[in-house]
């Protein structure tokens, strides 16, 4: 969402609402932070500082096996999915190595709890490499897997259409082996491509429709029963094999989610491990007092940073506000000054946003209203020159479309009377004209029946 789409209002309640936080979060962190130090135990052991060392560098491992992984799944390399499984167990390693280095205490218990990730990561181990044999039977390109199976299904069909005519006969010359079969099965290809380039299933009915569409068309041709059914087939390989990548697609989806959730699972519990190792560590520390002093002054720096932010999401606020107004007032200017055509790229949903919404709206209105008078101007002219205009074809809304109506009707009625004319033009050459039909009115009935009176009367001397 843009800030732009956020009514004012909401802009300035948000930001004071924002500020207070951050100014609590700075006197609550700032005060317990103080309590903790100054009560704190001043001792270190080693082991404990171990551990965090430890949860870093399991935290360290799954950042690189989720970006071998990220790669693997983008590049369909074999070597970043070895290099992923690499680092899970490297992490697991890590993790097993923390249990021994447990003080027995309260808050070591606590980690032991959180060691229980291990069991996250080898189902987060196993559910990738479950990932890793399906893209292998799926194909980890065009030239393997299932992917090669449609490959080559999908050129079997290409070459049986370009391979024989109408009459199921080969026909090196013609590359249309059944009326629209071609352009269907091109068709079908795009939607192929699409499929297996964005993964999106919604392209699945429209690909299954153009290879009955294809069937069909098969059937409905004139080649021989041999040809139908052997193109049949190649259809009916072409479809399963395309089903059986989408529910392997859909598997590895599935799997996916999985493998995301065990290891987004294992985030707390390494937070918590170096949280609970950073606790015993500060307070076991004989410079409790000067973390105390350190922790101090961070929250110095972290307040002056949440005032240099609200500071600058006001910036932000007024800047928008501003230069909406500014691009209106242009707008506006432009309007005012008789420039109909001018334009506004404000697309806010605030209220100046829905200003602008109200004066493109009005612009439209003027510039409807212009057409239409200068359409009137124009029927005059020609009218007052013995010609006659093309009705409008513009589409109004209220009082713009009823005069658009009477303006239409009109030209209508001028229609009739060139209509007319013509009879009468040709019984002044001596030619027997077909009698007029169609619903005249007014006037232009009465001289329409007179016509086609003398027609008659013409009609029967000539008998």
């Amino acid at each position: 969402m843009r800030l732009s789409d956020i009514s004012i209002k909401q802009k300035l309640m948000y930001t004071t609402g924002f500020c207070f936080l951050l100014f609590c979060a700075a006197v609550l962190l700032y005060t317990l932070t103080l309590r903790e130090t100054i009560t704190g135990y001043e001792h270190l052991l080693d082991h404990e500082i171990a551990i965090r060392q430890h949860a870093g560098r399991i935290t360290q491992y799954v950042l690189r096996a989720r970006k071998d992984e990220k790669d693997f799944l983008t590049r369909k390399d074999p070597a970043h999915a070895q290099s992923a499984v690499q680092n899970v167990r490297l992490a697991i390693q890590e993790a097993k190595a923390v249990e021994p280095l447990i003080p027995q205490t309260d808050r070591g218990m606590e980690i032991k709890k959180q060691l229980r990730l291990t069991d996250h990561l080898e189902r987060y181990e196993h559910l990738f490499q479950t990932i890793v044999a399906a893209w292998e039977t799926r194909g980890l390109d065009h030239e393997h897997g299932q992917q090669k199976t449609l490959r080559d299904a999908a050129h079997a069909l290409e070459q049986a259409f370009r391979s024989m005519d109408t009459d199921g006969k080969p026909n090196d010359v013609s590359r249309e082996t059944i009326p629209g079969a071609q352009m269907v099965y091109l068709t079908l290809r795009r939607l192929e491509k699409d499929y297996l380039l964005r993964q999106d299933e919604t392209y699945l009915p429209t690909l299954y429709e153009e290879v009955q569409r294809l069937r069909v068309l098969t059937q409905q041709s004139t080649v021989s029963e041999a040809l139908k059914e052997h193109l049949y087939g190649l259809l009916a390989t072409y479809l399963e094999t395309m089903k059986t990548i989408a529910t392997t697609d859909d598997h590895i989806q599935q799997t996916i989610a999985l493998m995301r959730t065990e290891v987004h699972q294992t985030e707390p519990l390494v937070a918590k491990i170096s949280s609970i190792a950073d606790e015993l560590a500060a307070a076991a520390t004989k410079e409790t007092r000067q973390v105390a002093e350190e922790r101090a002054r961070l929250i110095f720096f972290v307040s002056l940073g949440a005032i240099v932010i609200c500071g600058w999401l006001t910036y932000l606020i007024v800047r928008s506000i501003v230069s909406a107004i500014a691009n209106l007032w242009h707008f506006s200017h432009e309007v005012a000054g008789g420039n109909l055509e001018a334009k506004t790229t404000l697309d806010s949903r605030d209220e100046i946003g829905q200003l602008a919404v109200v004066m493109r709206e009005m612009v439209n209105r003027m510039r409807a209203m212009r057409l239409i008078a200068d359409r009137m101007v124009m029927i005059m002219t020609l009218a007052a020159r013995g010609a006659i205009p093309d009705p409008l074809d513009a589409k109004f809304q209220g009082d713009f479309q009823k005069m658009c109506g009477a303006l239409n009707n009109m030209i209508q009625r001028l229609q009739e009377l060139r209509l007319i004319a013509d009879h009468v033009d040709r019984i002044s050459r001596g030619e027997i004209p077909g009698k007029l039909d169609g619903q005249f009115q007014g006037d232009f009935k009465r001289m329409v029946d007179a016509i086609n009176i003398i027609i008659d009367q013409l009609s029967g001397r000539q008998a």
